[in-house]
């Protein structure tokens, strides 16, 4: 390594870091292919002030990467994508005018959930204040949880996941499973799937007026017609890499690339 290396470091929480060694492992070795440097730092390490060239921000800590965009760092994903991507709450807000979206609701039956939460975890059908309240009180340190009650759709247990890298589609892969949640972390089914003229549209419709560096969005599917769920900042790659030969950390390794040549 030069002087002139380019150097950057990639942020996790310690928990998630471990999840997503071969997403660590595998981006580091693409960068170095490409002549860059990588280092894994744990969000406990980091405070904002470290001198790198730029930022892969995981720990989908919004705040962090502003730190580093004050100092006008390149941070991928930027500040607005991760809080968007981390908060269901803001999420529903600001993309609910661009989009279709499930309306929120105070009624049931409903799925509720934490606004933080991912991959499926505290997310709840409820069909009554009993079965809302026994849902809610698995959630840990529940009295500090913010959470958003939408409308179910009617298309249970399907979502297509659309990952894009530089506010491109890339692929898309179709998740069914006989529970409501079609995560593939919680045993879904996956397979590489199109992206409809008309979810290309909604996709477009979404992504006006931000900037995506690498990011999933979900889509759902009410009287068979695509509803946007969420967008996932911290997207993991191993539903993709599972499914098809789509090699998507590569891609996104030299969109990094180019982005800072």
């Amino acid at each position: 390594m030069t002087n002139d290396t380019l150097k950057g470091i990639i942020i996790y929480e310690k928990s998630d870091a471990e999840k997503n060694d071969f997403f660590i492992r595998k981006l580091t070795e693409e960068m170095s292919d490409l002549g860059i440097y990588l280092e894994l730092k744990l969000r406990s390490e980091v405070d904002g002030s470290e001198t790198t060239d730029f930022v892969v921000n995981r720990s989908r800590d919004y705040k962090l990467s502003q730190l580093y965009e004050q100092r006008s760092i390149r941070v991928f994903n930027n500040s607005i994508i991760t809080e968007l991507g981390n908060d269901k709450s803001k999420a529903q807000q600001y993309f609910e005018s661009k989009v279709s979206m499930m309306p929120l609701t105070d009624g049931y039956p409903a799925v509720v959930k934490t606004v933080d939460g991912h991959g499926g975890s505290e997310v709840f059908l409820v069909k009554s204040e009993a079965e809302e309240k026994e849902a809610l009180a698995n959630v840990t340190h529940s009295s500090n949880k913010h959470f958003i009650r939408q409308e179910v759709a009617t298309d249970l247990g399907v979502d297509k996941r659309v990952y894009v890298i530089g506010n491109k589609i890339v692929a898309a892969v179709l998740r069914t499973s006989d529970d409501f949640r079609s995560n593939f972390s919680l045993g879904g089914q996956a397979k590489l799937s199109e992206v409809t003229d008309q979810e290309q549209k909604m996709i477009g419709s979404l992504l006006d007026g931000i900037y995506a560096d690498y990011v999933g969005l979900d889509l759902i599917y009410n009287m068979g017609q695509p509803v946007f769920n969420e967008m996932e900042d911290a997207v993991g790659a191993r539903m993709l890499y599972n499914s098809s030969s789509v090699d998507i950390i590569k891609m996104f390794a030299e969109h990094i690339a180019k982005t800072m040549h």
